[in-house]
């Protein structure tokens, strides 16, 4: 038992002080006795007039207030707006003026009549309103013109004082203004107590409204009533104060009892203080200087006893305490002797922080061994042993293998989609909703992704079937429907089919002009030139430049047999030789004759 650090602490520290505490209280005794009867006396007397002075500074603060709120131009425009008919809207521009106004002047609360006595606003409580209150004496009074400062018990004010003022406008009374203090609160109680420096007690008749006063469990003795006949019959029947000595918690006490009326002069509760005895004995100048002169030697004697001892006790928390700093540091290459610890509460504390520190620097490695197995070496599989921790610590392991489960998840979709895209499969319908926060930037990329790929692929196959298929080679694909190297492809698939379609179109339009009789290169070029086509070998680039200059030339290999076949009939015949162009219209429609005929034998 005297081995624990508390008793190594507390017991000394207790054995000064029960000795200094008896001195002193032993000299009190024997000092203040003669003087305690005296000093109550004086007491009681200058507490009285206090108590009195005290509770009408209220009476003056509450008249104060209440006439300022009463001319307050705002408060009077709100009343109109009342009577009006706009109702909530007047509560709601009064409430937040009365708040500041009760803040700023520290009043409780204020309530708002109308000229009939018709509650408008409770500032306490203002959800209730439109109740008639014409019965209360002060608001009767205010209904009449007349300002009351009373002392009131009403259905929502246990206790309190009360001023009431007329509200004028124009010389007319529209209203009333009521300021409130309470005196049933534990606030008003306990700031009188620390002012008397005694226990205070407000009465509503003989039961406690409020008081500093507390039983046996430490609860304020509220609502329960005053049973001393002679008090009663004094103050409440009387209507005088009253002084008296009494016992309270075992010890003697005075007491006074003040009587509190309303404006009718109706005794309607009292005003209680008690003051400790003992108290009035400790203010003597003697038994201050002794105290004093005792209280630092005692302190003295305390300090260097306790600095020995404490100092002693608790060196190895230095050692501790150093332990701990680097740990908290970074530092966690540490090692503590656990062979030598004492058996009190530092080597149990000491002990705990060893076992502390070794589940740290096991959380450090585990967590560096997720860097190198996860990150450097790629093993997208790798957990932490969470069986090694308890609690707290078991948990935040299970969240970092939960981490690791989603992002290795994470990245399995992802290579599973790009595995199916590469193989040409661009149905993968990649799912939103499993993705959270920042994350969900990955499906939109694959989405972005894969819906380019299905948009190239469906252009690419109408080219395909436009081209191959139906032999259209002026298909475009629209390329401004993308971006980038998208793009970029269906602007050169586009130019591929117009590097095709241009040789085959100048070809197309040559036989054309062929066929009608045209052979003259020059003429043929002219005339596609017309509809736009440029017939110039020089212009096209690799096999489509040949292909057209092959053309050209068997072009002009064809007009010059014609020509020289023409030429040859016109000497046959001894004719004049004709235009080369009318030789060869003539040619070839002989050379049509002669087909048709033979078709026709056939």
């Amino acid at each position: 038992m005297f081995n624990s650090l508390k008793s190594k602490l507390i017991v000394p520290t207790l054995l000064v002080v029960l000795v200094l505490v008896g001195a002193i209280v032993i000299f009190a005794v024997m000092q203040t006795h003669r003087l305690s009867d005296n000093l109550t006396h004086d007491r009681i007397i200058s507490m009285s007039g206090f108590s009195e002075n005290w509770l009408e500074t209220f009476d003056d603060m509450s008249r104060v207030v209440a006439l300022s709120v009463s001319r307050s131009p705002g408060l009077i425009n709100a009343i109109d707006t009342w009577m009006d008919g706009y109702r909530p809207a007047a509560r709601a521009e009064m409430l937040p003026y009365l708040q500041v106004t009760a803040r700023e002047m520290s009043v409780s609360s204020f309530i708002i009549h109308a000229n009939d006595g018709t509650v408008i606003l409770r500032m306490h409580d203002p959800r209730t309103f439109d109740d008639d209150n014409s019965n209360y004496h002060f608001v009767a009074a205010a209904m009449q013109g007349h300002t009351t400062t009373t002392y009131a018990v009403t259905d929502d004010i246990p206790f309190g004082l009360l001023t009431t003022i007329p509200i004028n406008r124009d010389g007319q009374n529209i209203g009333s203004v009521t300021a409130i203090f309470y005196m049933f609160t534990e606030e008003f109680v306990d700031d009188a107590a620390r002012i008397f420096n005694a226990q205070v007690t407000v009465f509503a008749g003989s039961r406690r409204v409020a008081t500093t006063l507390r039983d046996e469990h430490n609860n304020r003795v509220i609502g329960t009533h005053l049973d001393n006949e002679e008090v009663l019959n004094t103050v409440l029947a009387q209507g005088r104060p009253i002084y008296l000595q009494t016992e309270l918690l075992g010890m003697s006490h005075t007491a006074m009892y003040l009587p509190l009326r309303d404006a009718a002069g109706v005794i309607i509760g009292m005003f209680s203080a008690t003051f400790s005895n003992e108290y009035a004995m400790s203010q003597t100048n003697t038994m201050v200087a002794l105290l004093i002169l005792i209280g630092i030697v005692g302190i003295v004697v305390a300090a260097v006893l306790m600095y020995f001892l404490i100092a002693k006790s608790l060196k190895p928390l230095t050692t501790l305490s150093k332990i701990v700093e680097d740990v908290s540091s970074g530092n966690i290459n540490v090692n503590i002797d656990r062979s030598n610890l004492p058996k009190d509460e530092i080597g149990v504390l000491t002990y705990d922080v060893s076992i502390l520190v070794d589940v740290i620097k096991t959380m450090v490695d585990d967590l560096s061994s997720v860097h190198t197995e996860y990150v450097k070496l790629g093993h997208i599989h790798y957990r932490i042993d969470d069986s090694k921790y308890q609690n707290s610590f078991k948990e935040m392991i299970a969240l970092v293998n939960q981490l690791l489960h989603l992002t290795t998840t994470d990245i399995k979709e992802i290579v599973d989609t790009l595995d199916l895209i590469s193989n040409g499969d661009f149905s993968k319908e990649v799912q939103h909703n499993v993705w959270i926060g920042e994350w969900v930037m990955v499906p939109n990329a694959l989405s972005k992704l894969i819906n380019n790929l299905k948009g190239v692929s469906t252009e690419v196959k109408a080219m395909i079937e436009a081209t191959a298929i139906k032999g259209d080679l002026s298909f475009r694909i629209n390329a401004d429907d993308y971006k980038g190297d998208w793009h970029d492809i269906m602007e050169g698939l586009n130019n591929i089919a117009q590097a095709v379609d241009r040789p085959l179109k100048v070809i197309e339009l040559s036989m054309r002009e062929m066929q009608s009789g045209n052979l003259s290169l020059d003429n043929i070029n002219k005339k596609i030139g017309e509809v736009g086509v440029d017939g110039d070998a020089e212009h096209y680039n690799g096999v489509f430049r040949n292909i057209i200059a092959a053309f050209d030339e068997s072009l002009i290999d064809v007009a010059s047999y014609v020509n020289e076949i023409s030429e040859n009939l016109v000497l046959i015949s001894n004719r004049p030789v004709p235009e080369p162009r009318s030789m060869i219209k003539c040619v070839w429609v002989n050379e049509n004759e002669r087909i048709r005929k033979n078709r026709e034998i056939e």
